[in-house]
């Protein structure tokens, strides 16, 4: 069961902004955004969250997508 929703929020030149919501409420829980300077996809937390094990492995798995992509 998921419990974390990726939608692309804005369309760069080269990369996309996701945003990830919590399928519970969908409440806005942060950002995915290319950084340069670690030229990767990095999770940017908007708000103080508890994460469970399960969440993080869910934002690994959609990182990990993003990478191998």
């Amino acid at each position: 069961m998921s419990h974390l929703g990726f939608d692309v929020i804005e369309q760069k030149p080269k990369t996309k902004v996701y945003g990830v919501y919590s399928l519970h409420d969908k409440s806005l829980l942060g950002r995915i955004y290319w950084y340069g300077w670690w030229r990767e996809y990095v999770f940017e937390s908007l708000t103080d969250i508890i994460w469970t094990e399960t969440c993080l492995k869910e934002l690994y798995k959609f990182l990990k997508k993003l990478k191998e992509e």
